[in-house]
């Protein structure tokens, strides 16, 4: 079962932040909202805010999303690196919305690693596996002297 319990909040126009108690930042869109390179931009700097520009493990809940203006998504692609995200699974449970989603993966190839999926359950084993062979690559390091 999924624990959803957080620690911390923040609302944007377009978005709901939460620290979840396992670290993750669940970043949901709220309902019926339309991203443009304002609302990007301001839900940008409330994660940078939100993390303390630390770099997080991203849950983002795309369900309520109606859409990404042309602007949105250049300014998506233009702040991308400044991002406080390690890794990005996306829920998104409705089919053709998630085969745009996987589209758009695919041909903008996210700096950010970036993975579609259809349930919370397989998004979360993701984050989670995705931070254990982090760190197990950060404990497996040589020393050279």
């Amino acid at each position: 079962m999924l624990n959803f319990e957080f620690t911390k909040e923040v609302f944007t126009k377009t978005v709901r932040l939460r620290l979840l108690k396992n670290g993750i930042i669940h970043y949901t869109f709220l309902p019926n909202v339309e991203i443009d390179a304002d609302a990007h931009v301001e839900n940008q700097a409330a994660l940078i805010k939100f993390t303390n520009n630390s770099k997080s493990l991203l849950l983002v809940d795309s369900d309520n999303l109606i859409s990404i203006t042309e602007d949105g998504r250049k300014k998506m692609r233009e702040m991308e690196c400044f991002a406080p995200v390690t890794v990005r699974a996306v829920v998104v449970k409705s089919l053709v919305p998630r085969l745009l989603s996987n589209f758009y993966i695919k041909f903008y190839k996210p700096i950010i690693p970036t993975k579609n999926f259809s349930n919370y359950v397989d998004a979360m084993s993701f984050l989670e596996n995705y931070e254990k062979s982090s760190q197990n690559n950060k404990n497996n390091h040589l020393i050279v002297g």
